[in-house]
């Protein structure tokens, strides 16, 4: 089940988040591309604005940019990300890579927080852009996409409440347990009627 999430205020502080281990090439590849293309786009329009990336192994690069720019903070691995979880505005994820299972995707619907993310990012998953959470096309559109939900409170709490209910109505883990119990009962019995024939 998916933490409890009070309803929270989703544009104060302006504050992005993104948790993932660094030395994972997607997850090292969003940043760089990230911090690259779209924070540039992002960090003169808003001058409070700032992001948290949590992960192990950081690059050399990514380190680079959080010594030239303060409002760009790299935590490497952190014990507890609740913290960050409850202080962040939004989820950034633009990963451009298929693979993996979306799990941060869903930590973040979880928790609460409105998401912008690239829309490869949330392939696999049933979530409606616009509805459950802001799908990027290219850097300008995941820049133009944060600012708006920054500027709009009432689309941000809307995206984070329907993202939790899909998350919760679809993801929790004792559904999904549920549906895979139900699928080895089934198979337990068609195999023991094979057996008697």
């Amino acid at each position: 089940m998916p933490p409890e999430q009070p309803p929270r205020n989703p544009v104060k502080p302006a504050r992005l988040l993104f948790v993932g281990g660094l030395n994972w090439y997607p997850n090292r590849d969003a940043i760089h591309y990230f911090l690259d293309e779209v924070w540039p786009l992002i960090k003169g329009r808003a001058q409070e604005i700032s992001v948290d990336i949590i992960g192990k192994f950081p690059s050399k690069k990514i380190r680079q940019y959080a010594d030239s720019d303060k409002r760009i903070k790299v935590h490497g691995f952190v014990d507890d990300i609740s913290v960050f979880y409850e202080s962040a505005s939004i989820y950034i994820c633009p990963i451009r890579d298929g693979g993996g299972t979306k799990l941060k995707v869903l930590d973040a619907l979880a928790h609460r927080l409105p998401l912008v993310a690239d829309r490869i990012a949330c392939e696999g998953l049933d979530i409606i852009d616009g509805f459950h959470a802001l799908l990027s096309r290219d850097s300008q559109d995941m820049a133009e996409k944060i600012l708006y939900l920054l500027q709009n409170s009432h689309t941000a709490q809307q995206l984070q409440e329907n993202g939790y209910g899909l998350v919760v109505g679809k993801y929790d883990f004792s559904l999904i347990g549920k549906k895979l119990s139900d699928l080895y009962i089934s198979m337990a019995k068609s195999t023991k009627g094979l057996l008697k024939n």
